[in-house]
């Protein structure tokens, strides 16, 4: 179930050749001159916030956004101390380096067509995510006790105690303000994949709404319990919608593209030769 619910935010590349790929960061970081803060740098060669929003702008309306940009950051250093290294001794073989390095330009002006051009104006509406959602029932399932809950962290248990009044016994607007301090959004959390204490104060047979401050590693936790679901329940759609909708977006662009092929192929001369033996 947590592919199912597991938010994505890189743009999907497992068609894409690593070395591509890799050439595709240090290509656009390596290019761009800025004044902003610094996050990363090797010797003299400085990686700059603008430059990883350049290369990912969809990493800013991530969740996890921290985690993503330290995965970007690690990936950047390691290319990049490859790269000064590499500079130090001739190729061993620069015309297949120069030829590589065609092809993956023809790559990157590809892409940039399909991009900004070609898929510029694919849409998936709401009502075809949900449509889908329907067909494909039955890959959505819980496959464990599962709850819907809503997380708030604390620095200390004062502070938990507080959130924790404010959820039992505040009012709208106490509420509306606590809410937008947190930035909270609904998780799907299951059995099993939890702290025993935070587990059990979940998935105990009393019917609690309201759970917490628990200690946890970095402070402390006020947990809000939505909705219980059991194994064998669909998953809710809010929690898949996102992936339908890539999935969705995947399908039309796939489409899209051989369409594309086939239209080019009629109205271009292409010719395929036969080695003579």
């Amino acid at each position: 179930m947590k592919d199912f619910i597991k938010k994505t935010m890189i743009r999907k590349t497992k068609n894409i050749p690593f070395a591509f790929y890799i050439l595709l960061i240090f290509l656009f970081v390596s290019c761009i001159e800025n004044d902003d803060e610094k996050i990363a740098s090797v010797g003299d060669k400085d990686l700059k916030y603008s430059e990883i929003e350049f290369i990912y702008p969809e990493l800013y309306s991530q969740n996890n956004y921290e985690i993503q940009k330290k995965i970007l950051v690690k990936k950047w250093i390691d290319t990049e101390l490859l790269y000064q290294a590499a500079k130090e001794h001739k190729p061993i073989n620069s015309e297949r380096i120069e030829q590589k390095t065609k092809y993956y330009k023809k790559q990157l002006i590809i892409q940039n067509y399909l991009d900004n051009v070609a898929y510029k104006n694919i849409q998936v509406t709401d009502s075809e995510i949900f449509e889908q959602y329907q067909q494909d029932k039955g890959l959505y399932i819980i496959s464990k006790p599962t709850a819907v809950v809503v997380n708030y962290l604390a620095n200390n248990k004062e502070e938990g105690e507080k959130i924790r009044n404010i959820l039992v016994l505040g009012d709208k607007k106490e509420l509306n303000s606590l809410n937008s301090k947190h930035n909270i959004n609904q998780q799907l959390v299951e059995k099993e994949n939890l702290t025993p204490k935070i587990e059990e104060e979940i998935f105990s047979s009393y019917n609690k709404k309201i759970i917490g401050p628990i200690k946890i590693k970095d402070g402390f936790i006020v947990i809000k319990i939505l909705k219980k679901l059991n194994k064998g329940e669909q998953i809710p759609f809010t929690f898949v919608k996102n992936k339908i909708k890539e999935e969705v977006l995947l399908e039309k662009r796939n489409n899209l593209y051989k369409n594309l092929i086939k239209k080019l192929r009629k109205t271009n001369k292409v010719k395929i030769y036969e080695k003579n033996n």
